[in-house]
């Protein structure tokens, strides 16, 4: 892809970002985590270090992302339990690069992938509810 082509891209996913709604952030926000984790227990099994390291800090920074949009003062209990949830994900993350573990990276896909059928949803009724 030319450096036009990548540049084009990339407005296009600012912009795509900056326009959605805090829910559809939210969900590709997860979804960018699947990939990551996915192409990490790909490199774990495969051997390739740089892409690991490279991957699970990418996952690292949007699990920080998600513990930053956390907002106590609107739902205390709830930012609660996420900030536990996404910190067990942030831990097992770094013990699953510190132990080579794929096992322990599919475990933190299971809880992120229930956690973007869960926004994926609330996205979905959110949007029939403006219609």
């Amino acid at each position: 892809m030319s450096k036009q082509a990548m540049r084009g891209l990339a407005s296009y996913q600012s912009t795509r970002v900056e326009s959605a709604p805090p829910e559809q952030i939210l969900v590709m926000i997860f979804q960018a985590t699947t990939l990551r984790l996915e192409a990490a227990i790909q490199a774990i099994e495969t051997g390739e270090t740089k892409t690991l390291h490279t991957k699970l800090h990418e996952a690292r920074t949007l699990y920080g992302e998600l513990l930053a949009g956390l907002d106590d003062e609107a739902f205390p209990e709830l930012c609660s339990r996420l900030r536990r949830l996404y910190g067990w994900c942030l831990r097992e993350i770094i013990a699953a690069e510190r132990e080579r573990s794929p096992e322990m990276l599919r475990g933190v896909m299971a809880v992120n992938d229930s956690l973007l059928q869960g926004w994926e949803e609330a996205a979905r009724r959110l949007s029939e509810g403006a219609a």
